[in-house]
């Protein structure tokens, strides 16, 4: 899809400093309140988060949609608590590509603290 799309194919990580550690009980929270955040985007449509293990411990997993003017991005997200932050491992790509990204998965997948 790359040249085909106005949107740009981007993985990325960031980071979110938190008042406290967060842990495996808090994980529907944190994914709740991203889901939330881009469900308040006009036209979206966001998947129900659910909670995975990676090598770099539990995430909260989230994919979905967002109109983007006449296009509409896709996006899948990995959020991981680690110590006083969460780490946000976010892919987005032309949503008509989403379903094919496997690269997005397999990076999370080998994703690890050292």
């Amino acid at each position: 899809l790359v040249g085909s799309t106005p949107i740009l194919t981007e993985a990325y990580v960031l980071v979110v400093k938190t008042p406290k550690a967060y842990g495996k009980k808090d994980m529907k929270a944190i994914g709740d309140e991203f889901a939330n955040a881009l469900s308040a985007n006009k036209g979206s449509k966001i998947v129900i988060p659910k909670e995975v293990d990676l090598p770099a411990g539990p995430s909260e997993y989230i994919i979905g949609t967002i109109p983007a003017g006449s296009v509409t991005t896709g996006i899948e997200w990995y959020l991981i608590p680690h110590g006083k932050a969460v780490y946000e491992l976010g892919f987005q790509i032309d949503s008509t590509g989403l379903s094919k990204a496997t690269l997005f998965t397999s990076i999370a997948q080998n994703f690890r603290f050292l």
